[in-house]
C-alpha cells in the first residue's frame, strides 16, 4: 500500500508574517510580553523558529512590527467613533474614552504599548519611536483643542500645544493605571476624568452659566 505524503503548503511571505503578528499578539495575552519567546510563537504557527526569524530577526524587530499593528487598530477604532456632526469637545472626549475602551477590549495590545514605553528607558531606537508615537497622538489632541477656539467653546489660559501635552499625560497616567489594576478590577470610573477634561479645556456651550470659565483668553487665541 502506497504510503500518501501530505504536501507541504507554503504560504505567501506577507501571509505568514500575518499569522506570526496574530500568534504573537494571541501569546502575549496569555504570558504577557517578557513570557514570549521565539520557540512558543514557532509551535503557535506550526513552522518551525527559523521561520520566525526569517521574518523577525528578533523579539525587538518583532515589537516594533506590533506596534505599527495595533497603532492602526487604535486609530480605526477612535476615528470610526467621530462623526460631523459632534463639537470639539465631544471629539475630545471620544479620543480619551475609545483609547481606554480599545485597552480594555484588546489587553494583549495594551501591554506592547506598555513595553515600548519600558523599552524606551534604555534603548536610544524605541526611545525615538516612543517620542513619535507620543508626537502623533499629542497632534490628535490637539486638533480637538484648536477646533474647540475656533467653535468657541473651549476657553483655556494655557497655550494650545502647552495643553495638548498636559491632556496627553492624564490619559496615558489613566491608561497605565486601568492596565495595573485591570486585574482587580473590570470596571472603569470615567466620570471624574470627564470632569477634568471640561475644567481644563474650560469647555463652555451657549447653555452653560455665563462666567464660569471667563472669556477665551488672549493666549488660546495665539494660533
Amino acid at each position: 500500500m502506497k504510503k500518501i505524503l501530505k504536501k507541504r503548503i507554503r504560504r505567501p511571505a506577507i501571509e505568514s508574517k500575518e499569522r506570526i503578528l496574530k500568534a504573537a499578539l494571541s501569546l502575549v495575552a496569555q504570558h504577557g510580553w517578557e513570557g514570549l519567546s521565539i520557540q512558543m510563537i514557532a509551535k503557535k504557527c506550526k513552522t518551525s523558529p527559523s521561520n520566525v526569524l526569517y521574518h523577525f530577526a528578533d523579539r525587538v524587530s518583532l515589537l516594533r512590527e506590533l506596534l505599527e499593528l495595533i497603532s492602526i487598530r487604535n486609530f480605526q477604532i477612535v476615528a470610526e467613533s467621530i462623526q460631523p456632526k459632534h463639537h470639539a469637545f465631544e471629539r475630545l472626549w471620544l479620543h480619551f474614552e475609545k483609547n481606554l475602551e480599545w485597552a480594555q477590549k484588546f489587553p494583549e495590545e495594551a501591554q506592547i504599548v506598555i513595553q515600548i514605553y519600558l523599552e524606551a528607558t534604555h534603548d536610544r531606537e524605541f526611545s525615538a519611536l516612543f517620542q513619535s508615537m507620543i508626537c502623533r497622538a499629542q497632534n490628535r489632541i490637539l486638533e480637538s483643542l484648536l477646533a474647540g477656539v475656533r467653535e468657541n467653546i473651549f476657553h483655556f489660559k494655557l497655550e494650545a500645544q502647552e495643553l495638548s501635552q498636559v491632556l496627553h499625560h492624564l490619559l496615558v497616567g489613566t491608561f497605565i493605571t486601568m492596565m495595573g489594576s485591570r486585574l482587580a478590577t473590570s470596571t472603569l470610573e470615567t466620570r471624574e476624568l470627564k470632569t477634568v477634561l471640561r475644567q481644563l479645556t474650560g469647555f463652555q456651550t451657549d447653555g452653560d452659566e455665563p462666567g464660569r470659565s471667563g472669556p477665551s483668553s488672549s493666549r488660546s487665541e495665539k494660533r
